[in-house]
């Protein structure tokens, strides 16, 4: 059965009961951003399950193929695959971007308790030596912001590769005195320091947050399944039926229907 026949037959139908009479198996990529997404034998990240487990319950089997973000986008723009997780609506311009967000993703900046500087706006960065990852969000604006202040960026901010290592990179320049702060989304880091033993006894705690977004399955405009009909109806059963709130326990992470997105001013 070919997806614009799969389309019209599940959209004639009401969702809950629209099981296509054949198994079909659809592609969405994924990097790893642990809770969100965790490449690893143990467990597979909350946005992961939360697809998986919709998805299913429309006999639509998801393979989660893992593959550099640009190329994720690109891929699904031209609709190579069904779609990726979990970008911003900022991070992958032209997807379509289901009406609710699978889950929010914080720009924070974290210190050590002993360190009496906070975060309360742009400002406060124009002083400090902060570790972000290369080719963050807000690499462009900090840019513009410290140009007009008469500083250069690369004199202020340290960018490191996003990979396995960037934690215990960035915790140790912290440690050392080497910086102020560096960048982390609060739930990864959580992740990260409680599967690193050796972490336990550092006391780090979040000097202020520069944004928070929420993230979404971007879904490719390319494709003939009604996927965003599909996730919208899927999480709100998720969401209604508690099962939501089983999945982000196992993660340690609460729902973000509640919060805001703070905006970079």
């Amino acid at each position: 059965m070919s997806y614009k026949k799969l389309a019209v037959l599940l959209l004639c139908i009401p969702l809950e009961n629209a099981i296509s009479a054949e198994r079909i198996s659809i592609e969405v990529s994924v990097v790893h951003f642990c809770p969100f997404i965790c490449i690893d034998k143990t467990v597979s990240g909350f946005t992961v399950e939360i697809v998986d487990e919709i998805f299913k319950w429309h006999n639509i089997d998801v393979a989660f193929q893992e593959m550099p973000w640009a190329r994720g986008v690109k891929e699904s723009l031209k609709g190579g695959i069904a779609g990726m997780l979990a970008p911003s609506k900022g991070e992958a311009e032209g997807l379509v971007f289901p009406s609710l967000p699978i889950g929010m993703q914080k720009n924070c900046f974290f210190k050590k308790s002993t360190n009496p500087w906070q975060y309360k706006s742009a400002d406060d960065l124009a002083n400090v030596q902060t570790i972000v990852f290369t080719n963050w969000s807000h690499e462009s604006d900090l840019m513009s912001f410290m140009a007009k202040k008469g500083k250069v960026y690369d004199q202020h901010f340290t960018s490191i590769n996003y990979s396995g290592d960037y934690y215990p990179r960035a915790i140790n320049m912290i440690m050392k005195d080497r910086a102020n702060a560096f960048w982390a989304d609060p739930s990864t880091l959580s992740n990260y320091l409680d599967k690193t033993p050796a972490t336990q006894a550092l006391n780090l705690v979040n000097a202020g947050c520069i944004s928070a977004s929420f993230v979404y399955l971007g879904i490719s405009p390319k494709t003939e399944l009604p996927m965003e009909a599909m996730y919208v109806e899927g999480i709100t059963r998720l969401r209604e039926s508690g099962r939501l709130d089983e999945i982000l326990k196992k993660y340690k992470v609460t729902d973000w229907s509640t919060e805001s997105e703070i905006h970079f001013q």
